[in-house]
């Protein structure tokens, strides 16, 4: 009875060790795969706000070019090109006429 008693217990510690490496490989996985989460979340936030970013820096531009193309007398919607067309017909005055009496 003794032995039987013995082979009972070796197969339960058997069990109990077998449970436990499960376990933990299971603990493991899902840390794993919550670091992954994490990781994609975080990339997909950045990926968010480089092109908040991006926009911005359009809509900036698109700003800056309206209010070029009004203060040359042409229509907000000017392109890029009749803008520099158009500045490079102003005569600007040098540094010097400002200082000379």
């Amino acid at each position: 009875m003794a032995g039987a008693r013995a082979s009972t217990v070796g197969r339960l510690d058997s069990g109990r060790r077998a449970l436990t490496t499960l376990k933990a490989k299971l603990t493991g996985f899902l840390v794993e795969r919550t670091e992954d989460l994490v990781k994609r979340k975080r990339d997909e936030l950045e990926e968010q706000r480089a092109r908040r970013h991006a926009n911005l820096e359009v809509a900036n531009a698109a700003e800056l070019l309206a209010q070029a193309a009004q203060a040359l007398g042409l229509p907000l919607k000017a392109s890029a090109r009749e803008i520099v067309l158009e500045a490079s017909k102003i005569k600007y005055l040098s540094g010097n006429a400002f200082f000379s009496s």
